[in-house]
């Protein structure tokens, strides 16, 4: 639990904290899209320089929010705005304010629309793909890659097959380390798979590394299959895999079908949360991640029903670690 988690367990809700929240959390994406929060991470703190090109009244008023949230000291006389202890803690978690400020932002606009029927989601109401992808890539770099990235040390791999790779920021890390690797990225959203291209190019690695635009559940309908990867990571897929079908096992099964030579998965999943375990005031990120399936048709699964069906779809549990937010695992898992 970190700091601002440990401090929220302590507060009590009241209408001004909930106004505020929704005010900061909005403060904070627009903070991130002029970049102010990319050079608080590189250390600068000089108004002038934190937001170049802004106008510097309203730059001064986003970051007097901040000041007044308690996440930044403005200093008017020397023209600063610096992180307090609890600003470098929401640093490490603005993956979360991008998945769910930008790249939800239409949805939670719509909830009524949604709820009375008149709205249909993913016809009517759409999230930013793009912008979902970029918050999931964030929240990996800041809080996930060091546990992924040593899960990864422990095995050897030369093809990888990223499924749902978004921006392709864990593929191309992993092909960037070893000249010797391939990767494949499949991701739904044509936004992310280009995002993922550019990058690719700029890094010099799209002779090695291939992305592909396609449901990749439609993809498993249709019997292809990718016989040279011998590593498969799906982060953050779980859940609509899960929701696809009533036969998990033989979904684990269609999976590994899918990847006849694949030795190792690497997958991970935010698992519903069992009422008894539930903590109060909620912590980042559950309500917003659970509120969205809700809307989106896509039912949570508790732990133990994943960990089921990769034993029974033969798949053995070689690791299970947290992974960076709450109720969160990262498996790494044997075909057996």
């Amino acid at each position: 639990m970190t700091t601002a988690d440990a401090d929220a367990t302590k507060a009590i809700p009241t209408p001004a904290s909930l106004f505020n929240g929704y005010i900061g959390a909005n403060v904070l994406q627009a903070l991130h899209d002029l970049g102010v929060l990319r050079r608080w991470e590189e250390g600068e703190s000089r108004l002038g320089l934190l937001a170049p090109g802004a106008d510097r009244g309203r730059l001064a008023a986003l970051l007097q929010v901040m000041d007044r949230l308690g996440f930044a000291e403005v200093d008017a006389a020397a023209d600063t705005a610096t992180l307090t202890p609890a600003g470098r803690d929401l640093l490490r978690q603005q993956g979360f304010f991008t998945w769910c400020v930008a790249g939800h932002g239409a949805v939670w606009r719509d909830l009524a629309g949604l709820t009375e029927g008149r709205l249909v989601f993913g016809r009517d109401v759409v999230r930013d793909g793009a912008k979902v992808a970029l918050g999931c890539a964030e929240a990996d770099r800041l809080l996930m890659s060091k546990v992924q990235d040593e899960v990864l040390g422990s095995i050897d791999f030369a093809c990888t097959v990223d499924i749902g790779c978004g921006g392709g920021d864990r593929l191309l890390r992993l092909c960037d380390e070893d000249p010797g690797r391939r990767g494949i990225g499949i991701d739904i959203s044509e936004d992310a798979c280009l995002m993922a291209e550019a990058r690719a190019r700029e890094l010099g690695l799209d002779d090695r590394v291939e992305f592909v635009r396609a449901d990749f559940l439609a993809l498993l309908g249709s019997g292809r299959t990718f016989p040279e990867a011998d590593l498969v990571i799906s982060i953050f897929m779980l859940h609509d895999m899960f929701a696809s079908t009533r036969d998990h096992p033989q979904l684990i099964r269609s999976l590994r079908a899918a990847f006849p030579a694949a030795r190792y998965f690497l997958l991970a999943d935010t698992a519903a949360q069992e009422r008894a375990d539930r903590a109060e005031p909620a912590p980042i990120f559950s309500l917003g991640f659970e509120l969205a399936h809700a809307f989106m048709g896509v039912r949570l699964h508790e732990r133990a029903a994943y960990e089921e069906a990769f034993e029974a779809g033969g798949l053995k549990i070689a690791r299970r670690e947290p992974f960076g937010a709450p109720s969160t695992w990262l498996y790494l898992l044997e075909a057996v």
